[in-house]
């Protein structure tokens, strides 16, 4: 066998040397500390949120176990209404009530007073003038816990207007589901509920007292 070229060997020779000395240059060359500016994300790149606290579970109003009266006074005497068509929306954690939230659509049109002559008024232009205003809605948009129960603070849109109306309730689960049972007080001139001869409080009281109680099934 013949030996190897000299001047290869020494090449070859000369490119180990080099690898291992650009080897030992990198490794003996500490990285440099990135600087604050490139640890900053870019300009217009999403950055993520908290996520929002959960709602809590969600009901709906049983309509056959529910109810939404109202009292009034007419000549003096105190009577009683009814709204016999509703629907209610619930979410609520009882240990988060912050993120809870109610929500109730009321058909004006099936109130009932037990009087079909105050029934009719009572729907006509003057009161909840069904014709335009075939529904009200009540939506809350703050749940705050009390020493006695609840306290929630909504919305009331009744008769084309919109006001404030604090509630305060009770809420319990139950083996089926939940209940919430509570009250509200309203005035019914500042929804222009009576016009005309009506807004005077001689013969129709002003104040209004609201009560409801809803037996909740879990919806998905």
């Amino acid at each position: 066998m013949k030996h190897g070229s000299p001047t290869l060997a020494i090449a070859l020779l000369l490119v180990a040397g080099g690898c291992g000395t650009a080897a030992q240059t990198a490794a003996a060359t500490p990285a440099k500390p990135m600087s604050a500016a490139a640890a900053q994300p870019a300009a217009g790149a999403p950055t993520a949120k908290p996520a929002a606290a959960a709602a809590g579970p969600s009901y709906g109003a049983d309509p056959a176990r529910s109810t939404l009266t109202f009292t009034g006074t007419q000549a003096g005497a105190a009577f009683k209404g009814v709204f016999k068509k509703f629907s209610a929306t619930v979410q609520l954690d009882p240990a988060a009530p912050g993120s809870g939230h109610i929500d109730v659509r009321i058909d004006m049109s099936s109130v009932d007073t037990q009087d079909d002559e105050r029934d009719g008024n009572i729907k006509g232009a003057d009161f909840f003038d069904v014709a335009r205003n075939p529904a009200a809605t009540y939506v809350t948009r703050a749940i705050t816990k009390t020493a006695k129960g609840f306290a929630a603070t909504g919305t009331l849109t009744l008769r084309g207007v919109s006001r404030d109306v604090p509630l305060n309730f009770e809420f319990a689960k139950t083996a089926a589901g939940a209940s919430l049972t509570g009250s509200a007080a309203l005035k019914r001139l500042d929804f222009g509920v009576g016009q005309g001869e009506w807004k005077s409080t001689e013969w129709v009281g002003n104040d209004v007292k609201v009560e409801f109680s809803l037996d909740l099934k879990p919806v998905p």
